[in-house]
């Protein structure tokens, strides 16, 4: 799998570098600018450590529900295979609103930049509201499509129900977090990510 991620990326790469001359973009190969690379460390910088923060909690999460039983990790697995459905369209939501955004500050029209962050949380929410109805109601049969083992479907029901609840949540976070990204404001995007992920 890790070869074929590889190779396809690799390729990828390479179709887009043989098609950018046919429409006009050149490349010129030369020495980076250390003001755009300061530039570009201020922005990703906070995205990159809020990244990591995220990564971390999980990490001691992980090892905190080893010590109490194997079974609870393996719920915890079980429980963000399934809960993938809505972070995935948290994060097609979030990407987009940082486009939009994006292209209404760089027209110097905050206004419509607001009203388009605005307008994306609330159809992130509707559109999450499913999501969220089918993974509480359908928890048990979702969960024994991946585990058998009583402990863990009954650990992995109780999970998915609880993060069940704050979809919506996580979907205005997603937005505003894309709106932010959009307009190069990423520290608040750590602030929030270094409060809200512990929590």
């Amino acid at each position: 799998a890790a070869w074929a991620t590889n190779i396809a990326a690799a390729l990828g790469c390479a179709a887009a570098l043989a098609l950018l001359p046919r429409r006009g973009v050149r490349i010129a190969f030369a020495p980076p600018s250390v003001r755009a690379l300061r530039r570009i460390a201020s922005i990703g910088a906070p995205l990159a450590s809020s990244g990591l923060l995220f990564s971390t909690v999980y990490v001691a999460l992980g090892r905190a529900l080893s010590s109490l039983s194997p079974a609870y990790l393996a719920a915890l697995g079980v429980g963000h295979r399934i809960e993938a459905m809505a972070y995935t369209m948290c994060e097609g939501f979030a990407v987009g609103t940082a486009t939009v955004v994006g292209q209404w500050s760089g027209a110097q029209r905050p206004a419509r930049a607001r009203a388009a962050a605005g307008s994306a949380a609330r159809v992130a929410v509707l559109s999450i509201l499913p999501v969220l109805l089918l993974v509480a109601l359908c928890a048990p049969a979702a969960v024994r499509l991946f585990a058998r083992d009583t402990v863990v479907v009954t650990a992995a029901v109780s999970y998915l129900r609880i993060v069940a609840a704050v979809f919506p949540l996580m979907a205005v976070e997603a937005v505003y977090e894309g709106a932010l990204t959009g307009v190069q404001q990423t520290l608040p995007v750590l602030v929030v990510g270094g409060g809200g992920d512990p929590a």
